[in-house]
C-alpha cells in the first residue's frame, strides 16, 4: 500500500491468487484510490473458477477500479452476461462485445477493455473498437499480462482514461503488427517487440489512433 501510493498507476493481475496477496491487492487499490492514482484491474482467468470470479468481483465493489481489463469471456462473466472461460482463454460469451463492455462500464463506474481479435473500450457512455494486433500475439504466453502493464503506463499520463485505454492497445497492437513483420514465430517474439514498442513511445508520431465508435 506504501509503494503504490507512490505510483503513477497501479496495476493488479489475478494470475497467482492467494488470501495475502489478494488483501495486499485491496490495500494497495484503496491507497492508490485515495490518491487519485488510476488502479487497473486485469480480470484474468474470471469465470474460469468461482475464486477467481468472487475476487475479481470484490476488487471491483471496492469503488477503486479505474480500468477492467479482460477477454470477452471475462468481462461477460464480471457483467452477469453467460460466457465459456477454459484457463485464461475465452471461449464463447452470449450478446454484443460493446454492450457488455458498456455494461460492466457503467456498473463499475471505470473503463473496460476488452481485448481479442478486435478490441473493445468504453466508459458506459462510449464504446469504440479498435483493429489492431497480429495473429501471432495469440501464440505468445504473456501478451495479454503486458498489454494491462502497458495500459497502466498510458493511463499514468492523465487525461480522458478512454482515451488513454484506446491509445495503450493502439500502441500495444502495432508494436504486435510491426514485430510480425520481423519475426515468424513465438521464439523471438518479445526481443523484437520490446523495441518497436520503445520506439512507439519515444516516437508517439508514428502512432495513429483509428478507433471506430460504436
Amino acid at each position: 500500500a506504501e509503494m503504490a501510493s507512490l505510483a503513477g498507476a497501479l496495476v493488479l493481475n489475478i494470475g497467482t491468487l492467494t488470501p495475502d496477496l489478494v488483501d495486499a491487492m485491496e490495500k494497495a487499490a484503496r491507497a492508490a484510490h485515495a490518491k487519485g492514482i488510476p488502479v487497473v484491474l486485469d480480470a484474468v482467468g474470471a469465470g474460469a473458477t468461482k475464486l477467481r470470479t468472487v475476487e475479481c468481483q470484490a476488487l471491483i465493489d471496492t469503488g477503486t477500479i479505474s480500468v477492467i481489463k479482460g477477454n470477452a469471456g471475462e468481462i461477460a462473466t464480471l457483467a452477469g452476461v453467460k460466457a465459456e472461460v477454459r484457463g485464461v482463454e475465452s471461449i464463447s460469451s452470449e450478446g454484443s462485445v460493446p454492450d457488455t463492455a458498456r455494461r460492466l462500464a457503467s456498473a463499475a463506474k471505470a473503463v473496460v477493455v476488452v481485448t481479442g481479435k478486435t478490441d473493445f473500450v468504453s466508459d458506459g457512455a462510449r464504446a469504440w473498437s479498435l483493429d489492431y494486433g497480429h495473429a501471432l500475439m495469440g501464440k505468445v504466453v504473456g501478451t495479454g499480462c503486458a498489454s494491462s502493464s502497458t495500459v497502466g503506463c498510458f493511463a499514468a499520463t492523465g487525461g480522458d482514461l478512454l482515451e488513454k485505454c484506446a491509445m495503450a492497445m493502439a500502441a500495444y497492437g502495432r508494436s504486435g503488427e510491426l514485430t510480425a513483420e520481423e519475426v515468424h514465430d513465438a521464439g523471438r517474439f518479445w526481443e523484437v517487440f520490446y523495441n518497436k514498442i520503445e520506439k512507439l513511445a519515444t516516437r508517439s508520431e508514428g502512432l495513429v489512433l483509428h478507433a471506430k465508435e460504436i
